[in-house]
């Protein structure tokens, strides 16, 4: 996987987000100038003095969707064989952390855009160095779960006995796509 890719990836995983982080800037500007226009304009008055912003956040959510059903269709370059150990709910757990950070720390002023930009960078150049992006929030929201085998991590939406049954079925292996290195996601 090409760093762009992991990019889009990380991207992806943040969809939702843009939604709600375009439901609280017009939720924000709305209450700022509530006072002063009564009624829809109100809302119409945000969504006007916000546009650039909401703008961004709208193409972000529509490139994410783009991105996102891309996934669905990814198709498999190997096989595992790996018996797996343990799930890693704590490190998603982690991550899922970072993420509602990134939606909580927007606001109107000029400061809240500075650093949730900030944050969301940080967090993406950390995912792209350490090719942790079985940590991104898009496998958790798609009901993938992690499980690991050594230092090899399986995403895949099998249970962990489905995946061990699967596995003796097919003794040639699962077939999966290898994201980046030690990192396979299952083809189901």
């Amino acid at each position: 996987m090409t760093r762009i890719s992991k990019w889009l990836l990380y991207i992806a995983s943040y969809k939702w987000a843009y939604l709600l982080q375009c439901i609280s800037v017009i939720i924000a500007e709305t209450l700022r100038t509530k006072n002063t226009v009564p009624g829809l304009q109100v809302i119409l008055k945000a969504l006007l003095a916000k546009r650039y912003i909401l703008l961004v956040l709208l193409v972000m959510f529509l490139v994410s969707w783009v991105i996102e059903k891309q996934i669905t269709r990814v198709k498999a370059n190997t096989r595992v064989k790996y018996e797996i150990e343990d799930d890693i709910i704590g490190e998603i757990a982690i991550s899922l952390i970072a993420y509602m950070a990134t939606v909580l720390t927007i606001t109107i002023n000029l400061y809240g855009i500075l650093l949730t930009v900030a944050l969301f960078v940080a967090i993406g150049v950390v995912c792209d160095k350490t090719d942790k992006i079985y940590i991104l929030p898009i496998f958790f929201l798609r009901k993938y779960r992690v499980f690991k085998s050594g230092n090899i991590k399986i995403i895949t939406k099998m249970s962990m006995d489905r995946y061990r049954l699967k596995l003796d079925e097919t003794p040639d292996g699962i077939p999966a796509r290898e994201l980046v290195r030690n990192t396979y996601l299952i083809i189901d």
